[in-house]
């Protein structure tokens, strides 16, 4: 139960409930380099014009981290061509409850929700 109360928490800062919607629907874990792209590309498909820097996302993440949200860890990333670079894979905590929580998430379910939209347009 601690754990619900620290996630319904983090959802004052719109940025990390964002990121934490954003790793659920990518199964839990992203490479940060990708994390950025996906999280601007969310809030976009909800609306939001402002797009959000790595400096905001890494402020962000240090957030979720210290509350056990996320954890995050410096690795090498394989590229399908070239030598593998540094980058940092995020990993988020207790997947399965976090995806209970988010069922009744309005931001998660309006993305779901335009997002399946789309698919039935090319119908």
């Amino acid at each position: 139960m601690i754990f619900i109360k620290k996630f319904s928490f983090i959802f004052v800062n719109e940025l990390a409930g964002d990121i934490v919607r954003v790793l659920a629907l990518s199964l839990g874990r992203l490479w940060f380099s990708e994390l950025v792209a996906e999280v601007n590309a969310f809030r976009s498909t909800l609306g939001i014009s402002e797009i959000v820097d790595e400096d905001s996302i890494r402020n962000s993440l240090k957030f979720l981290e210290s509350n056990g949200i996320v954890y995050c860890e410096d690795r090498l990333r394989s590229q399908l061509l070239g030598e593998s670079v540094k980058d940092t894979l995020v990993s988020l905590l207790n997947y399965d409850s976090i995806i209970n929580e988010l069922k009744n998430d309005e931001r998660y379910n309006a993305y779901i929700s335009k997002y399946r939209s789309s698919f039935l347009s090319f119908t």
